[in-house]
């Protein structure tokens, strides 16, 4: 099953200035030039050359970076501990839940765990 997100054929590049995200942004670099990823704002974005970042759910970048999740869960938690109360707080955790569970289902059923 392909997901819309994640690309395998895309060009590989790395992200110059113009992909700074703004003060209080971090943008997560891969070392192979695909599936860069920024965070703004309690947001997830997707990043890709020429085009403008396309935002996404933190699950959906848990499964286009799975070897960088706990940069992914650090920086959406401590977002998220500056930002308590708020409703995209709640919804933050909630794809990271969300993205969690679905992560962990699918490596049981490729162990052969769950059917």
């Amino acid at each position: 099953m392909s997901e819309p997100w994640i690309i395998s054929d895309e060009p590989e590049w790395m992200p110059g200035p113009q992909y700074d995200p703004p003060a209080g942004g971090v943008l997560l670099m891969s070392p192979h030039g695909r599936g860069h990823l920024s965070f703004y704002e309690g947001v997830w974005y997707r990043v890709r050359k020429d085009q403008q970042p396309d935002p996404i759910t933190a699950g959906e970048a848990m499964s286009l970076r799975p070897l960088d999740l706990a940069t992914i869960v650090n920086v959406s938690h401590g977002w998220m501990l500056h930002h308590a109360g708020s409703e995209r707080a709640w919804a933050l955790s909630d794809e990271l839940k969300d993205g969690t569970q679905a992560l962990v289902r699918t490596t049981l059923k490729l162990a052969g765990v769950l059917g």
